[in-house]
């Protein structure tokens, strides 16, 4: 009779017994093993013979694999070697095959994902595109915000969903078309050179440029088919003349006398506050940009010494500017002073910390021009659509910076200095390394002659 193991034996086995081999008939051998959780295990195998060759195959690991189940796998070997099969041979075919099932399941899944990637790239859209490039490939100094901005209200609303192999120069010209609708000729084509911007750079990157196989759609537009007919091109050269200074001069003050007057303030219409008004004199009269006095902090003003320094950061070219301070000026100044309080900001945005937004300013002066448009008074904003139009026609915060340069020009300012005035960069490479004379007397007297030429057109009480 032939003996067999039981699993009350083997359960006995100890560490001592390791190595030790165990037979359970029939040419099945089983090795004794200290395993690494400290436990013992059985590694049984059977010795066969196939065309002459003795060869042995594994039939498992007690006790991951019981006593039963070693003794089926026994039993199949066996059979297997009567019909002439040998077992390992057709376990390494079997492993061959299921190796060959996984290489082509992989294969499948990668098909699947390549499939389900070149459908995601296909479907991506205008907003996919500028989220990537303004993440990625913006460098600006605010940041990316006013692009931002600017594309949040009126590209992405009108083409963030359009996929960007399907935009078309329709497309691009119908967007901009809607912007001039607006009187925003300048911004519709800054807007197009942002697209052609954001386009280009797509043009270069996977997987944008093959989404763009037919070019840039912006590229395809000139600027000169959607802005209007009266558009004179890309720079403004909009100067207010003695007679609409004095004309906004008085409607500024009518504006506030009529405030002043009202039974029912709550319901009366608000005049432009009193530190935007003064803001808006400084420009006039230092020929300062929107930027910088929106940011500018009362640590760079000295009120006694009558100067204002712009730093490097809030100055568009990164260039520190000292502003020598006339009269007129110096009393704008005094105004925006008492209006601050305690404030380090010289203009203190009113609902939240640091400065007032510069945007502010061009919202305020077109609110209170939005007759000329035909547009009805925004929500939460001045229901006085015609308060500041002015016989010239419209106007921007930022003429009044060209007005006061053009002053300075009639006034015998040469060229030269009006440019230092308005701290613009000097063209020529070798005469801005090699002439760095600041010219602080002519502007300080450039700067007077300005101050006085206004106050004799407005009053010293302007």
């Amino acid at each position: 009779m032939i003996r067999r193991l039981t699993k009350i034996e083997l359960e006995a086995l100890r560490l001592a017994d390791a190595g030790r081999r165990l037979r359970d008939g029939d040419g099945v051998i089983g090795v004794a093993y200290a395993s690494k959780d400290g436990s013992v295990s059985v590694r049984f195998s059977l010795r066969y013979k196939v065309e002459g060759r003795v060869r042995e195959v594994r039939l498992g690991t007690w006790p991951k694999v019981s006593l039963a189940e070693m003794r089926a796998e026994r039993d199949k070997v066996r059979a297997e070697v009567r019909s002439r099969i040998d077992p390992i041979q057709r376990r390494l075919a079997k492993r061959l095959e299921d190796r060959a099932k996984v290489i082509e399941s992989e294969r499948q899944i990668a098909e699947e994902a390549a499939r389900l990637e070149a459908q995601r790239v296909e479907r991506l859209t205008v907003r996919d595109l500028f989220d990537t490039w303004i993440a990625d490939g913006v460098v600006r100094k605010d940041g990316g915000a006013e692009l931002r901005r600017s594309f949040e209200k009126d590209v992405i609303p009108v083409i963030g969903g359009t996929p960007v192999r399907a935009v078309t120069e329709a497309d691009i010209r119908a967007l901009l078309r809607g912007v001039v609708q607006r009187g925003r000729n300048r911004l519709a084509v800054l807007m197009l050179a942002d697209l052609r911007q954001m386009f280009r750079w797509g043009e270069k990157r996977p997987p944008w440029r093959r989404l763009m196989i037919e070019g840039n759609p912006a590229e395809l537009v000139k600027a000169g088919t959607v802005t209007s007919d009266d558009y004179g091109g890309n720079e403004r050269t909009r100067v207010l003349s003695s007679a609409e200074l004095k004309e906004l001069r008085d409607k500024l003050a009518r504006a506030r006398a009529d405030y002043e007057k009202a039974q029912d303030k709550r319901k009366a219409p608000r005049p432009l506050p009193a530190s935007s008004e003064a803001a808006l004199w400084i420009m006039l009269s230092t020929t300062c940009r929107i930027g910088e006095i929106a940011r500018a902090q009362w640590e760079d003003v000295d009120l006694d010494a009558r100067t204002w320094l712009v730093p490097p950061k809030n100055s568009k070219n990164a260039k520190a500017q000292m502003v020598y301070l006339a009269d007129f000026a110096l009393q704008q100044f005094r105004v925006l002073k008492h209006e601050a309080d305690n404030s380090e900001w010289v203009l203190p945005a009113k609902n939240r910390e640091g400065h007032v937004c510069p945007k502010s300013f061009g919202k305020q002066i077109a609110d209170r021009q939005a007759a000329l448009a035909g547009r009805k008074p925004m929500k939460h904003r001045s229901p006085q659509t015609a308060e500041l139009v002015l016989a010239g026609g419209r106007w921007t915060a930022h003429d009044l910076r060209r007005t006061g340069a053009t002053m300075m020009q009639s006034l015998g300012v040469t060229p030269l200095i009006v440019d230092r005035c308005l701290n613009h960069v000097e063209g020529n490479v070798l005469r801005r390394v090699y002439q760095v004379h600041e010219y602080a007397d002519e502007k300080r007297e450039a700067w007077q002659m300005l101050g006085e030429r206004i106050e004799t057109i407005l009053g010293s009480a302007a």
